[in-house]
């Protein structure tokens, strides 16, 4: 193997060999190409933590629920929260929240269409995730379904609820639970909920590792505030906020 009439050094050798035969293998598609294609945005997502909060502070987690289970052990024993679930589709993820909060939480509001994506995404069709319109069937008193799309259901909830979260946010921490998959309904749900996230609240990020996406509003979530970097898998990442940050001039 040359480049410019010189041959490779074999250490250099060995790794292009590795790239072409990757190369060979991708070059038509199927599920290989998006195994490999799947691989390298994973690495790409690992090296990107990395530059943002340093290597040796990257705890990184085998599933979303060892990490979700670090995050809610931030909630102290005499702190009440209210989860907000961006994204519930069959609802398997809001009952394992509820359960694991058990008597710290106060509201659990979960938000979706319930008729499941309202685009492509990731190989998936519009309507993958669909429960034809019906919430899960989770009895609890403390769980409300807001059915419809999330940032018009959303905008609608805080509009209802605005006083009372002004002069109760003392009383309790939001949890945040991003997991609409797609940029344009997370990015305006992100920015109706900044102006009331304050210290000490929670933020998961189901599918961060997406850069067309969801990591796209996590980016500017990060420049909005200073957090305290809970971990993260090879898909997700959480967060604890610590202060608002200053506008820069």
């Amino acid at each position: 193997m040359k480049e410019n009439g010189s041959p490779y050094k074999p250490s250099v050798r060995f790794w292009y060999l590795i790239y072409w035969a990757v190369a060979r293998i991708t070059k038509k598609p199927g599920k290989l190409q998006t195994k490999i294609a799947r691989a390298g945005e994973i690495s790409a997502w690992s090296r990107y933590l990395g530059r943002e909060f340093g290597h040796e502070n990257l705890a990184l987690y085998r599933d979303k629920d060892s990490l979700r289970q670090s995050l809610f052990d931030l909630v102290s024993t005499n702190d009440k929260v209210i989860v907000l679930e961006l994204g519930v589709a069959f609802g398997k993820g809001s009952k394992w929240i509820i359960d694991r909060l058990s008597t710290k939480l106060l509201e659990f509001h979960g938000f979706d269409r319930f008729t499941g994506l309202p685009r492509a995404w990731r190989g998936l069709s519009i309507g993958h995730f669909s429960t034809n319109g019906i919430p899960p069937e989770i009895n609890d008193p403390r769980v409300v379904w807001h059915v419809g799309n999330a940032e018009k259901t959303l905008k609608d909830f805080l509009q209802e609820r605005q006083s009372s979260f002004q002069t109760a946010r003392s009383d309790f921490k939001f949890v945040v639970i991003f997991d609409l998959d797609i940029l344009e309904p997370t990015l305006e749900c992100y920015q109706l909920l900044k102006p009331l996230l304050l210290s000490g609240d929670l933020i998961h990020f189901d599918e961060a590792f997406d850069a067309e996406n969801e990591r796209v509003v996590m980016e500017i979530f990060l420049k909005d505030f200073e957090v305290e970097f809970v971990g993260y898998t090879s898909e997700a990442a959480s967060f604890k906020i610590l202060r608002t940050k200053s506008p820069t001039i």
